[in-house]
């Protein structure tokens, strides 16, 4: 399995080779992943690239979005734990939720 480096690298080859400009900051990079994780509704997997994307070098805007969208996934997990009668576990990941919109 290659590693997330070796993603990211391969990644900006692949964009050099295609004609864009400049390399994909890391930021940008984590947040693609993050993204492909919610649409899939891979919560778990989505909160921890969000994470990154927002700790990673790059655009304000994009740790900006990479905050939001993390939260927006806590909010979510946070449902399907309601939903599965796990209320204590709902409550931890709205508390959470709220938390990151602190930080934004």
């Amino acid at each position: 399995m290659i590693n997330i480096y070796a993603k990211y690298k391969l990644c900006n080859i692949i964009r050099r080779r295609c004609g864009f400009e400049g390399p994909m900051s890391r930021a940008d990079w984590y947040l693609e992943k993050a993204c492909e994780f919610y649409k899939n509704k891979k919560f778990e997997d989505a909160i921890k690239f969000f994470s990154k994307a927002a700790e990673g070098i790059g655009e304000e805007n994009v740790k900006v979005k990479a905050l939001c969208f993390k939260a927006i996934s806590l909010y979510e997990l946070g449902i399907q734990c309601a939903k599965k009668q796990s209320f204590e576990e709902a409550k931890q990941k709205f508390d959470e939720a709220r938390k990151v919109f602190d930080q934004i």
